[in-house]
């Protein structure tokens, strides 16, 4: 009697860990799932110009790059896509630079005068184009040499 009781008993444990196991799989595949959809896809591109604003009297460099952004507006990591540009506005300012693996482009102003740079840039598996504008100015020290505080 005491054998077939421990029978028993062993038989409904085993019977519980095929649904454990399901359970386990099931909740695996939807965390996979909800980290593959939520951190990992792109939902869009984000342009990013370091520094925005540029001095006119040397020859000064801007960076453009270009993130996969996915849907907690997170950078995806490891994501440098291929961009291109052109010039729209601004072209007596100074040139583009692509470099070798596509990811990066480079404006490097002639410092010569001020005004405003316009960009469109085209990711490559993304179908719209992006809008960069880079300014450049003249420094304050140099706009206003001459000025003189007033003591009223």
């Amino acid at each position: 009697m005491n054998t077939s009781t421990e029978t028993s008993s062993h038989e409904r444990r085993n019977s519980r860990r095929p649904a454990l196991l399901l359970f386990a799989a099931v909740a695996m595949i939807s965390a996979g799932l909800y980290v593959w959809s939520s951190f990992l896809q792109t939902v869009r591109y984000e342009i990013e110009i370091d520094p925005p604003r540029l001095y006119t009297g040397s020859i000064d460099t801007a960076r453009i790059d270009a993130w996969a952004v996915n849907r907690w507006d997170g950078h995806i990591p490891f994501s440098r896509p291929t961009i291109s540009a052109e010039l729209i506005e601004g072209r007596d300012l100074g040139y583009i630079m692509v470099d070798e693996s596509g990811s990066m482009i480079l404006f490097i102003s002639n410092g010569s005068r001020e005004g405003q740079v316009a960009l469109r840039v085209f990711v490559k598996d993304w179908p719209f184009p992006m809008l960069a504008v880079i300014h450049v100015a003249a420094p304050i020290a140099a706009v206003y040499p001459y000025q003189k505080r007033n003591d009223v």
